[in-house]
């Protein structure tokens, strides 16, 4: 009951609010009860100053008993159901214990107080055993919890009332002071066996029962103890000596005998109840009464320790030979060296009567007895090995000193997590319970986990392996066990353990242990923001600019903090990854400098104990406001800003980009254009190289022709002339004369096209009388036209003048008549001429023996641009013609060759772009010049 009159009440293990449904204790309110004291606990110091009023004992929610002098009467609902008269008591001594008004004498007799008459119920348990008859009593009642002690100097109680209405009495704290520590109030959590104790002056006292129990021999100087053996069904015999029977602690004269240094670390009893003790070198065998040494041997070497199998073989671990073996089921006791390869194990376990596991400092071996094979595992190679628990075969658990604990199971190894403080990483001995659980002995406590849950973990299965920790407040004397020792732990035939320790002997039974789980929710004690607190109970909401966010978590537990294993993660909005769990820190804080905004949600993970997904999780919600440049206003300028930034940067890159590609365009045109003119360049050379080779090909074949033949010629006649020493003939005067003339005109015809070829400013343009030149070259091939029987007519009408290029066009008709006459006999050779426009128009005809059809498509095709010297007709060997379509083109004319029909022979027309004298217009000839 508080200072305000609410009533709170247990309900498994829950405190409820009692008054808070039904108007549940009502009467208890103030304005109901200010005709009486109300006695709501007990010892009241209020009692001995109200000695005559009327004091009300509440019974249940809506029911109390009113005392007043010599008269109980029961209340309900405000009316009286019954009263009864009962000698004046002492108020200090009466309780409501199930229901029933109760007083407790002197004597420790407890009286019912009943409708019809005092009954005194009997007691039973301690206090019945004790009957302290002489030791004032004090009674503790404690209302909200229904419980009443009775405190008999410094012994505590708490009665209970049993189905057949009897009291029973349950010791629950002894050698306490209760007066002088000023009690006032106890609560005894019966699950847990702990008793509370509220002072009036020292604050509240917890008091917790030991699960455990230190065996000493009471030697001050020596309670070291290590390897351990059985001593009858509940006794113990350690190796030093020293046996700890359920009747009396004593030692062993013999072994005091043998071991004369501390060489405790193993013994083994065979199931026959003899005893093999080790000391140094030597190696003893006792009787299981231990009065007489049966076998005695000196190996050697120092023994690190001894084991012994099933099949009753001895195995002898050497420090530097190796390891031995003694069969002690034969008749006579042979030790024998079984390998020298392994050296000073620590421990050693079989797996089958096949299989021996051995674990040294240096890793874990695992010996073949049938083929004396030896393996090892890779990954425990250089760990030291303290001790190895095997239950099943192919399930190995290993404990190491430094690395913590291994399993090693379906040829796979795997390492178990270390408790947060990484007390497990110097594990010195596990065995298992027979509840499945398995037992952890280390230098800062024990440690017991679940055998099953620890095989989920090595398969995956689990991802949290439970750790319950026990420490020196469950009634060790230190904290620091010892290993290195086989057995490492001793477990007797009641079921009962013993363990080694720096201080005397771990004794219990570890089914009678109770687990007190972590197994209460997770709460927000307080927040604080910025230093600080601020009321938050399931959500908080922040500004951006927040500093520090600190939360305080708890979960309602009275054990070892070590056993509270809680965990956060948080959770930020759009998050993808899997959770990130971080442990809580000893604070049971959980701290945050800055977070951006958004939604978030604290996880809160607590472990509860064994068995898989065996948590609880609460979440806790975090809401950071968005800043200022957070908003969506801001958020919206900032990306029309952006979009103006990028337009206009796009605008920019695009006007580059086009400058970029006017300039390239620019760059290219050029570039093609210097390609073009050098490709057309190219081509005119490659054109130009085929005409002067074709060129000099004609002019080959016609200086060896026309200039070679002649010359032959005429060194013959001459040469013939000079050996007859004779005057030549008029004939062959004359034939010598026209060859003569003949290759000079050949040579001035040649000379004049080939300065016309490499002329640098193009043709000479002169005023011509057509028909003077036309005669003057008929004039010169009018004696080999009479001797072919050939006219020559100059049709072309006198002093026809033009403005041409006199010497081009004179190699051009002498050509044309050339040929005329070479290929006409007995016929007819006329020229013609005709000015249209601006051109000259003359026609050459000849009826002799005419081109080839091949030839003439060759020339015509000269007028389309189609001039190609590859195509020349191979009939065609001459370099007349060749010359004329060279000189017309650079004169700007054409030529068309047909033929002359009906006659027969060759028609040629030359058309060449000339001007008349006296006329102002430029000819398109003189527009090139």
């Amino acid at each position: 009951m508080t200072e305000n009159y609410q009533i709170f009440t247990s309900d498994k293990g829950k405190m409820v609010w009692a008054s808070s449904h039904d108007k549940a204790y009502s009467y208890l309110m103030k304005t109901r009860v200010l005709d009486s004291f109300l006695v709501n606990k007990l010892p009241d110091v209020n009692l001995h100053t109200w000695k005559n009023a009327t004091f009300t004992f509440p019974r249940t929610k809506d029911e109390y008993f009113l005392i007043s002098n010599d008269t109980v009467r029961l209340m309900k609902n405000s009316r009286e159901q019954y009263r009864f008269t009962v000698p004046a008591l002492p108020h200090q001594r009466l309780f409501v214990l199930g229901g029933r008004l109760c007083y407790i004498n002197h004597q420790g007799d407890v009286i019912f107080y009943e409708k019809e008459k005092p009954r005194k119920v009997s007691v039973t348990g301690a206090l019945a055993q004790q009957r302290l008859l002489q030791q004032p009593i004090k009674v503790f009642w404690n209302l909200a919890m229904q419980q009443v002690f009775i405190g008999i100097a410094d012994q505590c109680y708490l009665l209970q009332l049993m189905p057949d209405g009897t009291v029973h009495t349950l010791e629950v704290l002894n050698g306490f002071d209760f007066t002088g520590n000023a009690i006032v109030s106890m609560y005894y959590d019966e699950n847990h066996h702990r008793l509370f104790l509220g002072s009036t002056s020292k604050g509240l006292y917890v008091c917790s029962r030991q699960q455990f129990r230190t065996r000493k021999a009471g030697n001050k100087n020596n309670e070291v103890y290590y390897a351990q053996a059985p001593y009858g069904n509940k006794g113990v015999l350690t190796a030093n000596g020293v046996v700890f029977d359920s009747a009396a602690v004593y030692t062993v004269p013999l072994l005091s005998y043998i071991r004369k240094t501390g060489d405790d670390y193993s013994m083994v009893q065979e199931p026959g109840g003899n005893y093999w003790f080790k000391h140094e070198n030597m190696l003893y065998r006792l009787n299981k009464t231990l009065t007489a040494i049966d076998w005695q041997q000196d190996i050697g070497e120092f023994i690190s320790q001894l084991y012994l199998d099933k099949e009753g073989r001895l195995w002898i671990g050497g420090m530097k030979k190796g390891l031995y073996m003694i069969d002690t089921k034969a008749q006579v006791l042979q030790r024998q060296l079984y390998t020298p390869v392994i050296v000073d194990p620590a421990f050693m376990n079989a797996e089958t009567p096949d299989v021996l596991w051995i674990g040294t400092a240096k890793g874990l071996f695992r010996l073949h007895l049938q083929d004396h094979r030896i393996d090892t595992l890779t990954a425990l190679r250089g760990k030291y090995i303290r001790s190895i628990y095997i239950p099943e075969s192919g399930e190995i658990w290993i404990t190491t000193y430094g690395d913590g604990i291994f399993l090693y199971k379906n040829n796979r190894l795997t390492q178990l997590p270390i408790d947060r403080r990484q007390y497990l990483a110097t594990a010195h001995c596990i065995f298992q319970d027979t509840k499945g659980y398995l037992w952890v002995t280390t230098n800062k406590g024990l440690f017991q986990f679940s055998r099953r849950d620890g095989l989920a973990y090595a398969a995956g299965i689990q991802q949290e392996l439970f750790y319950m920790y026990y420490g020196k407040d469950q009634g060790f004397n230190t904290n620091e066990f010892n290993g290195g020792c086989e057995p490492c732990a001793l477990q007797l035939g009641n079921g009962a353990v013993s363990l080694p320790s720096l201080d005397g002997l771990v004794y219990f039974d570890p089914a009678a242990i109770t687990a007190e789980l972590p197994a209460k929710g997770i709460f927000v004690d307080r927040v604080e923001l910025d230093t600080k607190e601020v009321t938050a109970a399931q959500m908080i909401t922040l500004q951006p600019d927040f500093r520090q966010l600190k939360i305080y978590v708890s979960s309602p537990y009275f054990g070892d903090p070590g056993n509270l294993q809680l965990y956060y993660s948080l959770n930020g909005p759009d998050q993808q990854k899997a959770p990130l769990w971080l442990p809580v820190n000893d604070e049971q804080t959980i701290a945050f400098a800055s977070l951006p905004s958004g939604e978030y949600e604290l996880h809160l993970r607590k472990v509860n104990g064994f068995g898989k997904q065996n948590t609880i999780e609460g979440i806790f919600r975090i809401v950071v406001l968005p800043a200022w440049y957070e908003t969506t206003g801001f958020r919206i300028l900032v990306a029309v800003i952006l979009l103006l930034l990028v337009w206009m940067f796009y605008r920019l890159r695009l006007r580059g980009i086009q400058l970029k590609n006017r300039r390239l365009e620019l760059h290219v045109a050029a570039r093609t254009k210097a390609l073009h003119e050098t490709l057309e360049n190219l081509e005119l050379s490659e054109q130009q190289l085929r005409r002067q080779a074709f060129m000099q090909q004609r002019l080959l074949a016609a200086i060896s022709h026309d200039i070679k033949t002649p010359l032959e010629f005429l060194v013959a006649v001459m040469g013939k002339s000079y050996q007859l020493q004779v005057d030549m003939a008029a004939a062959e005067r004359d034939v010598a004369y026209e060859s003569l003339q003949r290759m000079s005109v050949l040579i001035g015809n040649l000379i004049r096209y080939m300065k016309s070829q490499y002329r640098v400013n193009g043709p000479l343009l002169e005023i011509v009388d057509i028909y003077l030149l036309a005669e003057e070259k008929m004039h010169i091939f009018y004696p080999m036209a009479q001797a072919r029987g050939v006219v020559l007519e100059n049709d072309i009408v006198r002093e026809t003048a033009v403005f041409i290029n006199r010497q081009l066009l004179s190699v051009i008709l002498h050509n044309l008549l050339d040929n005329a006459v070479k290929y006409t006999k007995k016929g007819k050779i006329r020229i013609t001429s005709a000015i249209v426009g601006p051109y000259l128009l003359i026609e050459l005809t000849d009826t002799g023996e005419g081109m080839p059809v091949a030839l003439m498509d060759w020339i015509n095709r000269f007028e389309k641009n189609a001039y190609d010297t590859a195509q020349v007709p191979f009939t065609h060997t001459g370099l007349g013609i060749m010359m004329v379509m060279e000189l017309l083109q650079l004169i700007g004319g054409s030529i068309l060759v047909s033929t002359h029909a009906p006659a027969g022979g060759t028609k040629i027309v030359l058309t060449m772009p000339v001007n008349m004298p006296g006329n102002d217009t430029a000819s398109p000839f003189a527009a090139v010049h």
